[in-house]
């Protein structure tokens, strides 16, 4: 068996209720629909203001190290310093005991909607 193989799969990590800011389990007003990701909507604001922040970080290293597929010198630069300052926000999220970011992940990856539709109309 593969180190992979014994992660959790999208599904069964989505499943697990746990707010993607503090950890908390989130209370469910009802039992007709999705169930909540955030545990209060200070978690839900301050979740994504640290990404926006973090978003301004990378996104510039992101968008040079794929115009170039990866190769050549400044690709390879410019994915240094994005996984390096990945990196820094793991640090920072592990000394502030969040929850690892992959919850969050798993859940919008669970919905199958694309970052454009999620965007809303512009």
């Amino acid at each position: 068996m593969t180190r992979a193989s014994k992660r959790p799969t999208i599904r069964e990590r989505a499943a697990v209720a746990q707010c993607p800011n503090c950890g908390k389990v989130p209370e469910r007003k009802s039992v007709k629909g999705v169930p909540p990701t955030y545990c209060s909507k200070a978690c839900k604001d301050e979740f994504g203001n640290r990404l926006s922040s973090r978003g301004k970080a990378i996104a510039g290293w992101a968008m040079a190290w794929r115009v170039d597929r990866g190769s050549g010198e400044i690709a390879k630069g410019a994915f240094q310093q994005l996984c390096s300052i990945l990196d820094l926000f793991n640090a920072e999220d592990i000394e502030a005991a969040r929850p690892r970011i992959c919850g969050w992940a798993s859940k919008m990856l669970q919905t199958q909607t694309l970052y454009i539709d999620r965007m809303g109309k512009r």
